[in-house]
């Protein structure tokens, strides 16, 4: 049985997760929810967005009780209901048990979610309209094979990657580019996370920002050929007063991941030596570009494995706090399950057609 608070940190997610319309969870291509493991209906991951409950969540639910709460987490739970059915059950639980100023701001939460994924829908269709006709024709396939229910079970996510990944190998080299740029690897990348630090990012026409976004989604480059290309990218797009901006904002912001380097570089020289040793393999593991993310899971959990609990929980502590790169990097996802529903509602979707 879950906890008070955790029923009601529990609650929040999902039923701001079901008030929200079904997702398009192909978006983030066949490695999309890889980091948070994977699945059937309502187990998403994530691009690496984190923690989004703060802007999105419902204040009143901690004044309910315990008893109410659980109402709620049994509807979400009852697998025998669609979500279109639970989302409908659970407006009707609303509706019965919150005041009238708390269905107000539940309502206003769903208007609010409705109009960002209306807004997220009518830009895919705009990229989607751009593509190529071969991509796009790949890209409808993509999105059937995704939604294909007939894929379900333990095995279900395994076999829709396959035939993705038989999809994409059609696909000449430039077809494959604009299918990444439409929906991105998944990998936990952030696209233009760095680019829209610049002041005149808002100004960028989208066919620029798909070209930045294009680059740093694409695993089949490594770190320094993605800042080759996209050094000579910014050179070819942008003014001299704006290139000159973007290589200091590109200057800070290596700076800061050198210091959060030189952090966990702390972190790991304070550790137990077996708990040291397994950190150091993790880190190798993750930063080997020529890696899919589920063998470097593998080889990781292999590692862990050889470790006593208290060396596990060393290794898993290693990255608490930080919200870059992938949640908790060498961890478990144990805290980050608590935020999958209300993340995934929002951030792993952009339609459901």
């Amino acid at each position: 049985m879950l906890s008070s608070k955790r029923l009601v940190v529990f609650a929040v997610l999902l039923v701001v997760a079901a008030a929200y319309p079904d997702n398009d969870e192909e978006v983030s291509s066949e490695e999309g929810r890889g980091h948070h493991g994977g699945g059937g209906r309502g187990h998403h991951g994530g691009k690496g967005r984190h923690h989004h409950q703060h802007r999105h969540g419902l204040a009143f639910f901690k004044e309910l009780n315990e008893t109410v709460v659980q109402q709620f987490v049994e509807i979400w739970r009852d697998d025998d209901l669609s979500r279109d059915e639970k989302k409908a059950q659970i407006n009707e639980l609303a509706e019965s048990v919150l005041t009238p100023e708390q269905l107000a701001e539940f309502q206003r939460n769903q208007a609010e979610r409705e109009q960002r994924w209306q807004e997220r829908k009518t830009e895919k269709e705009r990229k989607m309209a751009a593509l190529s006709p071969n991509a796009r024709a790949a890209a409808e396939r993509i999105h059937a094979v995704w939604h294909d229910e007939t894929l379900s079970g333990r095995d279900g996510w395994k076999l829709k990657k396959q035939k993705v990944a038989e999809i994409k190998a059609e696909l000449s080299e430039s077809e494959k580019e604009e299918i990444e740029s439409l929906w991105g690897r998944g990998r936990g990348q952030r696209g233009n996370c760095m680019l829209k630090r610049l002041s005149f990012y808002k100004d960028l026409d989208e066919e620029t920002k798909d070209k930045f976004k294009a680059i740093a989604k694409n695993n089949d480059l490594t770190r320094e050929q993605k800042k080759e290309r996209s050094m000579q990218l910014a050179q070819e797009e942008f003014t001299s007063e704006q290139f000159s901006e973007y290589e200091r904002v590109k200057a800070e912001h290596e700076q800061q991941k050198l210091e959060k380097k030189a952090e966990i570089d702390a972190k790991i020289a304070s550790m137990s030596p077996n708990a040291r040793v397994a950190a150091e393999k993790m880190r190798t593991i993750m930063e080997d570009d020529t890696l899919e993310w589920d063998e470097k899971k593998t080889q990781m959990r292999v590692i862990k494995e050889e470790l006593s609990e208290s060396e596990q929980t060393e290794v898993n502590q290693l990255r608490e706090g930080h919200h870059h790169g992938r949640h908790r990097r060498y961890g478990n996802r144990k805290n980050v399950r608590w935020t999958k529903l209300a993340v995934a509602s929002e951030n792993n979707a952009q339609d459901d057609e």
